[in-house]
Parts: structure tokens; C-alpha cells; sequence
């Protein structure tokens, strides 16, 4: 959220509301995105502290990741000079994305972990294997990306 445009809010000269209420459709998707990832964090924090319990708090990481991979599709970098190794980049991880939510809601949406201390009980399905793949794939495709 800090150093995804360094023209804008909070480090750059752009206060809040020009940031995100602009005609610049770039920098506010960087931040929802960065809202995104805020809002799965602190839903799996919660549920790993056992204060959301509930087996509809599983339901936003696959949500949300599903949302995000759409968004990627919808996200440019036109301005930039190598726009199109961006945009290949980008379609790669909003795939990923999309995948890893499929997988993640396939694997039993309504079902909770049964935490007992620091170990979760229960065997992984194939399905939550290859959620974790995927979420693996993606964390190194951020670690290669470059504009």
C-alpha cells in the first residue's frame, strides 16, 4: 500500500482524496489491492486466534482471491514501456489466482480447521494441495517480477 506509487498518498506529494479519487485508474488499483491483502490478513489472523469461528469466515481468502485474479486481467501498465512483458506477467498471476481460488472453494468452503493449540487436525485433499501450489507459484512469480 506504501510503495506501490511513490507519487502518491502516503509518501508521495498526491494527498488521500487525489490518490483515491483520481482519474488514475493505475494507482487505485494498487491500493485496492493492497486493501485486499489487508482484509485476508486479518481474516486469517482472527481465525487462527479463534475469535471468527465461524465456517463463513473461510469463504474471503478464496473470494477475494478469485477477485483479485479478475482484477489482473483488468489492470494495465500502458504508459510503460515494457507494457506487454507486464501485461503476459499479470495474466499469468491473475490465472493463478483465479485457479487457486477454484481449488481453495472446492476443497469444502463450509468446513473449518479444527485448531487444537498450534496443529490443525484433519488430512489435506488434493484440492488443498493444489491451493498451496499455487499460492507458492504465485509468491515466486512476485519474487521475479520486475517493471
Amino acid at each position: 500500500m506504501v510503495w506501490s506509487d511513490y507519487d502518491a498518498w502516503p509518501i508521495g506529494s498526491l494527498s488521500f482524496s487525489q490518490t483515491f479519487f483520481s482519474d488514475d485508474y493505475e494507482t487505485i488499483q494498487h491500493k485496492l489491492y493492497a486493501i485486499l491483502l489487508l482484509c485476508v490478513g486479518f481474516v486469517k489472523v482472527f481465525r487462527r486466534m479463534g475469535r471468527a469461528r465461524h465456517p463463513a469466515w473461510g469463504a474471503p481468502l478464496p473470494v477475494l482471491a478469485l477477485f483479485g485474479g479478475l482484477m489482473l486481467f483488468l489492470h494495465s501498465h500502458s504508459a510503460h514501456p515494457s507494457a506487454a512483458a507486464i501485461a503476459i506477467h499479470h495474466s499469468v498471476m491473475g490465472t493463478t489466482a483465479i485457479l487457486a481460488g477454484m481449488c481453495k472453494l472446492a476443497d469444502n468452503p463450509f468446513q473449518t480447521l479444527a485448531l487444537s493449540g498450534d496443529r490443525v487436525t484433519g488430512a489435506r485433499s488434493s484440492w488443498g494441495l493444489a491451493w498451496s501450489a499455487r499460492i507458492l507459484l504465485i509468491g515466486v512469480l512476485l519474487l521475479i517480477y520486475a517493471e
